[in-house]
């Protein structure tokens, strides 16, 4: 009994290596998105505390400059809010073509893995026959040799 080879095992081990480049991408896009919502929380973070600066400034005796300073910082940090925005609407068209992508990825993998069970299942039952066959042979010629001895003693116990 020779042993199972599956001749397109090289492509399958490639849609394999295929399929996790596609995952690493994906887990790459996904690191840099949590990225990006952290900067946002700390930004919004930032901005409250400037916000809740401007409001005590506000109060009792105005500092011109610090107000005008204030307002210009939450004006900065509305800029780079907005741009983290758009950073993260990139980044989840780009996450979406990934995942697009990685499900292509793992199709074509189960498509060869498919093609394997029934090349493997083809070649069980291949050999099985063999085997069969080969105690159908045996027993076979064990069936005549009896039946030559059995004449052979009739046979000679005749005579």
């Amino acid at each position: 009994m020779c042993a199972f080879h599956y001749r397109f095992e090289r492509i399958l081990n490639l849609k394999q290596k295929i399929e996790k480049e596609k995952k690493i991408e994906l887990a790459l896009v996904q690191k840099r998105l949590d990225e990006q919502f952290m900067a946002k929380e700390k930004l919004a973070l930032t901005k409250k505390g400037v916000l809740k600066k401007l409001a005590e400034a506000k109060e009792g005796a105005i500092n011109l400059t610090y107000v005008k300073e204030l307002r210009g910082n939450i004006s900065v940090i509305s800029d780079r809010a907005r741009a983290i925005d758009a950073n993260i609407e990139q980044l989840n068209e780009l996450k979406a073509k990934r995942i697009e992508a990685l499900t292509e990825a793992v199709k074509e993998r189960k498509k060869y893995e498919q093609i394997k069970e029934y090349k493997y299942e083809q070649y069980r039952k291949a050999e099985s026959m063999k085997e069969q066959n080969f105690l159908d042979e045996i027993g076979t010629n064990s069936f005549v040799r009896q039946h030559e001895i059995d004449s052979a003693a009739s046979a000679g116990g005749t005579k």
